[in-house]
């Protein structure tokens, strides 16, 4: 297992990577448009890459806002095949090292319905209430970095 990450498309290769399993997860499988997928945000989102055997298998973008402290994670995608192994849970704590090695305060996520307890798993708190999302119920979630 490896991960690797790119800072908006530093590493253009991983990108494409990212972009194809955002489209097989979100588009193909979940059933949202492809066009909502690849956003203005992702020149300079940090793209984050799970590979095993040098094959792309996990995916998340973290949108990041030094002036508020906050990194926000989404787009986060695990090919079906490799679902519950972990990788999801491993992703989420290499965010949760970068935010602290580089003094971020708080990272913050849009979680679909059904991954809500997942993210409780890792610490996250949900903020507020439910909200449709492209047609989705989802909650906004947050877990603070200890520095």
């Amino acid at each position: 297992m490896q991960i690797k990450y790119s800072l908006g498309h530093a590493i253009p290769e991983l990108v494409i990577d990212a972009f194809d399993l955002r489209q097989q997860v979100f588009t193909h499988e979940q059933g949202f448009p492809a066009d909502i997928d690849v956003d203005e945000y992702d020149n300079s989102a940090l793209h984050v890459v799970l590979y095993l055997n040098e094959h792309p298998v996990a995916v998340l973008r973290c949108l990041l806002f030094k002036d508020t402290g906050l990194v926000k994670v989404g787009r986060v995608a695990v090919q079906k095949r490799h679902r519950g192994k972990g990788l999801g849970r491993e992703l989420m704590k290499f965010v949760e090292q970068y935010a602290q090695q580089h003094h971020f305060k708080t990272i913050g996520l849009s979680a679909q319905h059904t991954a809500i307890e997942f993210y409780r798993t890792l610490g996250y708190q949900t903020v507020g209430e439910m909200y449709d999302e492209d047609g989705m119920d989802h909650i906004y979630m947050t877990l603070a970095i200890e520095q």
